[in-house]
């Protein structure tokens, strides 16, 4: 590829990832980041570090990073802890992009730095399982570098990020074991037969402890630390439909797989999930199925589950997926090029005297090593840069489509409030509701505040208790002490099945924050917002008589261009 091309790519993808880091924190700044899901690990590592209830941790998922996380609360500075959260997953997430430069050339990282479920899980709030991607990555590095201990220990750490992850580090040990049939493919057929056994002891290990350690959180550690009863990983109404628990799942995977595909089939948005997740790809992964092994779990749980936002490509639930993807695209590409060339074969537009080598015959190595000037590779490097800029232009188009980035049609749309231009820049009204806020909402942790679910901030999430209107309104916000739901008790948990009885408590807000101007939400289900106007008319409507009983039970102490704070009386 021209030397001029290859620094135009590299240039266009710094400038995605500059944005990335850019736009992660100036939409904390604007007020344009959600309670759900935001303010609740904001709030929750606050009171981890504020109150010393390490407990939250392990309530409803095991976050067992979120004990890491919780020294960024410790710091003098608190109202920096959101902006380091997410500056840190944006940072993150984009991490591999100097190793895919470095070692694939400028083409596959301007495709990283294009590929939109990156920036959707970068721009959408904070969640842990952004883990997920320097983690998979470690574990790939490793595998395909002939490190199998990186890829071992980078796996067992990702169990540890969210326990649907557990599954994932056992496929990833499937993958190691796969690996071992397939050894002169990933050049392992060169290596000591002590790499070998190490390949096959470390994927062993990973389909064992990740399945141990599956048990062990789902049915151990998070129904102690849960009050309510937990439905489990794969519980719900999400799976009812499959027998709501990992049995019954397994019944009808094995026993109706016809169902399940027709239920993928007749569902448009998990075909929409698939084709974000591969075709703009141009479903390239797909040739390799083996390097694709770890992404099944997280990929089966979304086209199981019949709640939406498992399968809504705005999510996070793929963040499991981007790496395992990506490496069977980069993998992909020689096999797809090889297809492009045998293509233009066909149509006569390349002939074989010229003596140049079969793309789908080439190693990856020697596929993405600098071309040489040769007389036999002359013609076959032209047409493999041909295919490079249809591929590019394709993840390009894409990438033009959905997301929110500065080159993105979105961004410069008034169609969807969180991905245009506004959500990025901080207007005088912006600076009228900070000075609101932080004038007549006082600071203590005790405070209990109820608020719009996107109009979340540091100063209002910093609470023992927090939440999204209208809870803590007309009913209260449970919430309890967990703080004798500790590690000795555990083991009498284990032993006995008696848990300590954890002290209730109710709570009612002491003030209540909303934008009339801004998406209208109940907690977390919106209105459809699409060029400023609520399409669902159903929320609207009880969103205002929420807002009615409000005015009526609480005193209004700010009311100024549709933006009002509620205390009280």
């Amino acid at each position: 590829m021209p030397a001029f091309a290859n620094k135009g790519m590299l240039v266009f993808a710094a400038g995605l990832i500059i944005a990335i880091l850019i736009q992660s924190m100036a939409r904390l700044y604007t007020l344009h980041s959600n309670v759900f899901d935001l303010g609740i690990f904001d709030s929750l590592l606050f009171s981890m570090a504020d109150a010393g209830q390490w407990q939250l941790a392990f309530t409803s998922h095991a976050h067992w990073f979120a004990l890491l996380f919780e020294q960024i609360y410790k710091i003098p500075v608190t109202g920096l802890a959101p902006y380091a959260l997410v500056l840190v997953q944006a940072v993150l997430l984009v991490s591999p992009i100097l190793w895919f430069y470095r070692t694939y050339g400028a083409l596959i990282a301007l495709c990283y730095a294009g590929y939109y479920p990156l920036w959707a899980n970068a721009l959408f709030d904070f969640h842990f399982d952004h883990l997920a991607v320097p983690l998979l990555f470690g574990f790939y590095w490793g595998l395909l570098r002939r490190k199998p201990g990186v890829a071992v220990l980078c796996a067992s750490l990702l169990m540890l990020v969210k326990e649907p992850f557990a599954l994932q580090s056992m496929a990833c040990g499937l993958l190691m074991i796969a690996i071992l049939f397939q050894r002169k493919e990933f050049g392992y057929q060169t290596e000591e037969k002590s790499s070998q056994y190490k390949l096959a002891a470390g994927g062993i290990w990973l389909v064992l402890a990740g399945g141990l350690y599956f048990y062990f959180s789902t049915s151990v550690l998070i129904p102690y630390f849960t009050v309510d009863e937990w439905p489990g990983v794969i519980g719900g109404s999400g799976f009812e439909w499959l027998g709501g628990d990992i049995a019954g799942v397994m019944k009808s995977v094995i026993g109706k797989p016809h169902v399940i595909v027709w239920s993928v089939l007749t569902n448009p948005l998990k075909l929409q999930y698939l084709f974000v997740i591969f075709g703009l790809l141009a479903f390239i992964p797909l040739l390799r199925p083996t390097l694709l092994l770890p992404a099944l779990p997280m990929l089966g749980i979304s086209m199981l589950s019949q709640v939406r936002n498992y399968y809504d490509y705005n999510t996070h639930y793929s963040a499991g997926l981007i790496i395992p993807v990506f490496f069977a695209f980069i993998y992909g590409l020689p096999r797809a090029a090889g297809y492009f060339q045998s293509i233009l074969r066909w149509l006569r537009l390349q002939t074989d005297h010229h003596g140049g080598r079969a793309t789908s015959l080439m190693t990856v190595e020697s596929f993405y090593k600098k071309e040489d000037r040769s007389r036999g590779s002359e013609i076959e490097s032209m047409h493999k840069r041909v295919f490079f800029f249809l591929v590019l232009g394709w993840v390009l188009a894409g990438h033009a489509m959905l997301s929110p980035s500065p080159v993105s049609r979105l961004f410069w749309s008034e169609k969807v409030w969180s991905f245009r231009l506004d959500a990025y820049v901080p207007h005088e009204r912006t600076t009228m509701i900070r000075e609101a806020i932080t004038r007549l909402i006082p600071r203590e942790a005790d405070v209990v505040v109820s608020v719009q679910n996107n109009l979340n901030w540091g100063p209002l999430a910093h609470r023992r208790v927090y939440s999204a209107f209208p809870a803590g309104v007309s009913d209260p916000i449970q919430k309890v002490d967990l703080s004798n739901r500790t590690l000795k008790n555990l083991w009498e948990y284990i032993q006995t099945g008696n848990k300590p009885r954890a002290a209730p408590g109710e709570y009612y807000a002491d003030y209540v924050v909303l934008d009339l101007k801004r998406p209208l939400f109940l907690v977390d289900r919106g209105c459809d917002w699409v060029y400023g106007q609520c399409k669902n008319d159903k929320v609207v409507a009880e969103f205002n008589d929420r807002v009615a009983y409000t005015r009526l039970h609480y005193e209004t102490i700010y009311d100024q261009d549709g933006f009002m704070i509620f205390g009280k009386k």
